[in-house]
């Protein structure tokens, strides 16, 4: 079995998970197949796996995380190998993913818009965007949020970002992030296996385990603080496993 974690399952709020750093160890024990999927392109996978070390989790190596913006990249270099400029709205974190790709980061002549999180983002970089757009870019959303955690205020998202940017174009863009499914079918690609050998372990009801439900994936369904009831009541989603919280997966 090969498991896939949700980065938002590790977690809540800031602190890992009940359950989660030793899980890990006994994965890393065991030399258990897994891998960590985020569609958060604030970090870089070294940042990830250093993030995930200062929160108390093992050492993991940085292979063992693949994002968003992996997964766009990958199927950008996959179908449309002639298209190799790009502009970014978003941190160095996501510049880098796409200069290690192989893209050529171009404003006055790009191929492609990859949008992720930038909270110094100006207005005449959306201007710039929009230019971008106007002369034949395509946009791709790595993640869909429409609304951030702020140390001290709620920030605005990329999803919203993508929505404004889309209404001013006229044109809609690609999605990388949840719900999309891009992240799962290239995330099998990158571990050389198939939907049947692994398990997607999220805490994300509609977002996640539906998605990985649809793409063919046994899915496990961490509650963590949440009741059994909240997201299950009503839902016509119904996960293969539901667990209260990490220490639960490998039971």
């Amino acid at each position: 079995m090969i498991y896939f974690f949700s980065l938002d399952a590790l977690f809540e709020d800031t602190l890992p998970t009940l359950g989660a750093v030793d899980l890990f160890r006994t994965l890393i024990d065991r030399q258990e197949r897994f891998l960590i999927l985020t569609d958060k392109a604030n970090r870089s996978r070294r940042q990830l796996a250093q993030y995930l070390y200062d929160s108390g989790f093992p050492l993991l190596y940085e292979e063992l995380f693949y994002t968003s913006t992996m997964a766009a990249v990958d199927a950008v270099r996959r179908n449309y190998p002639e298209k190799r400029t790009a502009y970014y709205l978003g941190n160095e974190a996501l510049g880098n993913t796409l200069r290690e790709g192989g893209f050529i980061i171009d404003l006055n002549q790009a191929d492609w818009l990859f949008l992720g999180s930038n909270k110094n983002a100006t207005y005449r970089d959306y201007c710039d965007a929009l230019r971008i757009l106007d002369h034949g870019a395509t946009m791709i959303c790595t993640c869909d949020d429409v609304r951030e955690a702020g140390k001290d205020f709620p920030g605005i998202g990329p999803g919203a970002i993508a929505a404004m940017l889309e209404t001013a174009s006229g044109k809609k863009s690609l999605h990388a992030g949840w719900p999309a499914p891009l992240l799962l079918k290239k995330a099998l690609r990158y571990m050389g296996c198939a939907a049947e050998e692994t398990i997607f372990i999220g805490s994300d009801l509609k977002g996640q385990i539906a998605v990985a439900q649809q793409a063919g994936f046994a899915t496990m369904y961490v509650l963590n603080s949440r009741e059994l009831g909240e997201d299950l009541r009503e839902s016509p989603i119904r996960p293969t496993y539901i667990v209260e919280n990490l220490k639960g997966v490998l039971d």
